[in-house]
């Protein structure tokens, strides 16, 4: 076998389930509930958290979008808004965000809309 690069070794390591979700859920400022509700899929709208199997901790991307979804919460941004984003960048840049190194975009939060800008 290859050896694995180290920032694909590192990479993987973002995706490790480590955290609880009440842990998440206490560094966010939000109940439990309220992040298995972001995680399961809604009727006429899709989960604004990445999925993850019952019951198994969060990685630490999860985590991070636990406290990122948190704060469009707080800041008044709507489910469903924050799920068309999420829907969006899913469908037209997909892995290709997960690749680069910085990140090609930064989110701007307008009111109650999100705008992804290119960097």
């Amino acid at each position: 076998m290859p050896p694995i690069a180290s920032s694909e070794l590192w990479r993987n390591c973002l995706r490790i389930p480590a955290y609880r979700v009440s842990d998440a859920a206490r560094y966010a400022g939000v109940s439990t509930q309220t992040v298995s509700y972001w995680q399961k899929l809604r009727r006429g709208g899709a989960p604004v958290l990445t999925k993850r199997l019952e019951g198994t901790a969060l990685s630490y991307l999860q985590l991070i979008e636990v406290g990122v979804v948190s704060a469009m919460r707080r800041s008044g941004v709507k489910l469903r808004i924050i799920e068309a984003t999420r829907k969006y960048l899913s469908e037209n840049m997909g892995e290709e965000i997960a690749k680069r190194e910085p990140a090609p975009f930064i989110y701007q939060v307008k009111g109650s809309r999100i705008w992804p800008v290119k960097i």
